[in-house]
């Protein structure tokens, strides 16, 4: 769509203007996408891309790594890394070279020479975008992020004041977006600011008419519902890419599908039939996703399991152990009484008058006997 794009806008004498802010944008989103690749086993880097295709774990879509899933049978492409080097972004200079290739001319406020006369203006709308995004939770990319959108909306109000046109009826500048943040917080202010990508896709092939242009309208209905965070590239691609993925996890689901309905036995009706049924229920893409959350519940079941016996070992021991101290209280209390019985024995025993008193006792009870 990005080549019909500058195809049409060339046909029809509109430029396309980019700003250092925003390559570096594009280069850091390809720059993740490497970092985040490279060290991964072949194995590794399609599971990675599994998750950021399913957004799991915040990861977000990437047109790279879109882009890669979709060209690398053609051009042959086994790894990310590959796929990469034949952008030829991997500077600064290489990417300026890409886009003068396709008609987009990159400059800034600095480079227009606009900046003195606009700074004041372009700290106001830094200020204003980054606390915008901060309400709406969208600042992840921070000041630099804050400052690239100024920079565009800077220029482009220059741009629009340097060529006004008579009639005002239309703009001489437009930001070409999905975002809609600069008309939601500037529309009263300045007018339309923003076109959609697949709305000028449109609206060129009615000026700019050619054969391509079934294609093209059909790509722009691919990035409208990538704007709802649907993937650009067909499901078929992404199936194929991952097949290795799915196989495996088809055999990992035959492994472990009757020692999950095992451990769910206490706790449902489930059959391994019933869990096949529900497993071939889900879309191909999605199999290796159920797999591991099968995975994943079967080893909270097993936590939930061991945490009950370790409660109830627990309770055991405490139970153990309260009888353990009562024996121990009880044993020292005989303990106790028999030492002072003993004691008390010693004691009578050993003392003189408590033995001529017994003493006596017994010599009366023989003159007794005597006497009988």
């Amino acid at each position: 769509m990005a080549t019909s794009l500058a195809e049409k806008c060339e046909a029809l004498g509109i430029r396309l203007i980019s700003t250092k802010g925003l390559v570096e944008e594009a280069m850091n989103s390809l720059a993740w996408a490497e970092k985040m690749c490279e060290p991964l086993a072949p194995d590794e880097e399609m599971a990675f891309i599994y998750r950021v295709y399913n957004q799991d774990g915040g990861f977000r879509p990437n047109p790279y790594i879109d882009g890669y899933v979709a060209t690398h049978d053609e051009r042959g492409f086994r790894r990310f890394a590959k796929y990469a080097k034949s952008l030829k972004m991997g500077t600064y200079a290489e990417t300026l070279k890409r886009l003068d290739g396709v008609g987009v001319e990159v400059s800034s406020i600095e480079d227009a020479g606009a900046l003195d006369g606009q700074r004041m203006a372009y700290i106001q709308l830094k200020n204003e975008i980054l606390v915008e995004r901060e309400s709406r939770g969208t600042d992840r990319g921070g000041e630099f992020q804050a400052h690239v959108e100024a920079e565009v909306l800077c220029r482009m109000l220059a741009e629009r004041e340097e060529r006004r046109s008579a009639t005002r009826s239309l703009e001489a500048a437009y930001f070409v977006s999905s975002s809609r943040l600069f008309d939601h917080l500037f529309e009263p202010r300045y007018g339309h600011l923003t076109w959609a990508p697949e709305i000028l896709v449109k609206h060129l092939s009615l000026l700019a008419p050619s054969e391509s242009d079934p294609e093209s309208l059909i790509e722009a209905l691919w990035t409208d519902m990538a704007s709802l965070g649907i993937t650009l590239v067909d499901q078929e691609s992404y199936r194929r890419f991952f097949d290795p993925l799915i196989s495996s996890s088809r055999m990992s689901f035959q492994e472990e599908k009757d020692r999950f309905v095992a451990s769910l036995e206490a706790d449902s009706q489930m059959t391994p039939e019933d869990l096949q049924r529900e497993y071939e229920s889900v879309p191909d893409l999605q199999k290796p996703r159920f797999v591991a959350q099968l995975l994943g519940r079967q080893e909270v079941l097993g936590l939930r399991r061991l945490e009950v016996e370790v409660a109830e070992r627990a309770k055991r021991e405490k139970e153990l152990e309260a009888k353990l101290k009562q024996a121990e209280r009880e044993f020292d209390e005989k303990r106790t009484a028999t030492v002072e019985h003993f004691q008390n024995r010693i004691r009578n025993l050993t003392d003189p008058a408590r033995r001529d008193k017994l003493s006596r006792k017994q010599k009366n009870k023989e003159r007794k006997k005597k006497k009988k």
